[in-house]
């Protein structure tokens, strides 16, 4: 009995192999597309506000597969003066790219703008078109669509690093030694740079890459692709507010630790030394302007007295911690506390570090420390022993 169950089993996986072979011999390879037609009217215009409310959709008729299989769609856009063999912005459709259209956000298509190179607050003009595919072929129609968008102000895409460089920063050639930007940690859309600059074109790079996107500082804005030239050596700061499309390019003159007085005038106790490299170090007597001793827990923060290339205007930028401390340091603090970023100078004051307890009228040691590869810059003030 099993031998007989036996031949049946084989005899059925011989028959099954045969239908295989059959069908396999059948099956035609060869597929085609059929056309397809846009249905979104042509030379249309869109207002851009940039926000993610407003959807805009591009439609067009299916198109079908001779062999029955699914059909994809790939949307593509370029600039008025692009190519499609390198498009400024692709993407599927819903459902895995099966929709026969396409939805795209207000704020998503602003982005798309901005890579064909229409810069914010220009009209300009932008084509696209569809690709139908299979997988096994595909089908583009001769025609392709155009559309003109008028951008709002403010950039579409922003930073999420920048590297200073260019002739002023060494010679530029090293994309691996250049100033990365520190980020705000009160806006991640500002970032702030200092350094030693020397003459020439200076530009603040995406990425370490030679062809990265660029941006440089015009007449106390950000502008993208443009190079700024330092026309006067020296140690600069330089903050670039994204969000604003603000930019701040000054020379630094001092800085200086000083003296935080509730509901009254800031003291300054020292001018600290610039050593290069970015550190400012100072070792000084723990007393106030009118030689009493600076009080246990006392507060503190840095000033820097800063200039404009070409003009006789003074600024002044402070700096300090995120909030003020509650505390003086001790041996469990941690070192977010010494993290120094830009703040307010107003009194009363906030943003304020403390004194180490147990001073007396000794002497300190401060380091403000704006180099290395951390994220932020940093200080320590210390008891001189």
């Amino acid at each position: 009995m099993k031998i007989v169950k036996l031949r049946y089993f084989l005899g059925f996986v011989l028959i099954a192999i045969l239908c295989s072979c059959q069908e396999e011999k059948d099956f035609d390879h060869t597929t085609t597309l059929t056309p397809f037609e846009y249905v979104t009217e042509n030379g249309l215009s869109y207002e851009l506000k940039g926000t993610p409310e407003d959807t805009i959709r591009f439609e067009w008729t299916k198109s079908k597969a001779s062999n029955e299989t699914l059909v994809f769609y790939e949307i593509q856009f370029v600039a008025e003066d692009g190519d499609f063999e390198h498009p400024a912005y692709t993407d599927k459709t819903r459902e895995l790219g099966t929709v026969n259209y396409y939805l795209i956000t207000d704020s998503v298509l602003n982005v798309v703008a901005e890579r064909a190179g229409i810069k914010q607050e220009t009209t300009g003009k932008i084509y696209w078109r569809v690709v139908a595919s299979n997988g096994i072929v595909q089908f583009t129609l001769d025609q392709d669509q155009e559309f003109t968008v008028n951008r709002p102000f403010g950039f579409a895409e922003y930073p999420s690093k920048l590297y200073m460089t260019g002739s002023a920063v060494g010679d530029g050639s090293d994309m691996t030694t250049l100033i990365a930007g520190k980020r705000s940690l009160n806006d991640t859309l500002i970032f702030n740079f200092v350094g030693d600059l020397s003459h020439g074109d200076l530009k603040f790079a995406t990425d370490v890459k030679p062809d990265s996107r660029f941006f440089g500082v015009d007449a106390g804005t950000i502008a993208e692709g443009f190079a700024t030239e330092v026309s006067e050596e020296g140690l600069y700061r330089i903050s670039l507010d994204f969000r604003n499309v603000t930019a701040e390019f000054r020379q630094i003159t001092s800085v200086e630790q000083i003296f935080v007085k509730s509901g009254s005038e800031d003291a300054v106790l020292t001018e600290l030394i610039y050593g290069g490299g970015l550190i400012w170090t100072k070792e000084f007597d723990a007393f106030l302007p009118d030689d009493s001793p600076i009080p246990n827990g006392g507060q503190y923060k840095f000033r820097f007295t800063e200039s404009e290339p070409g003009s006789e205007s003074v600024y002044f930028s402070y700096w300090g911690k995120t909030t003020a401390a509650a505390a003086p340091p001790n041996q469990t603090t941690t070192p977010d506390y010494f993290e120094v970023v830009r703040v307010g100078g107003e009194n009363p004051p906030l943003n304020y570090y403390r004194f180490p307890l147990g001073i007396g009228g000794g002497r300190l040691k401060t380091v403000l420390d704006f180099s290395g590869d951390q994220d932020v810059f940093s200080h320590s003030c210390t008891l001189v022993e």
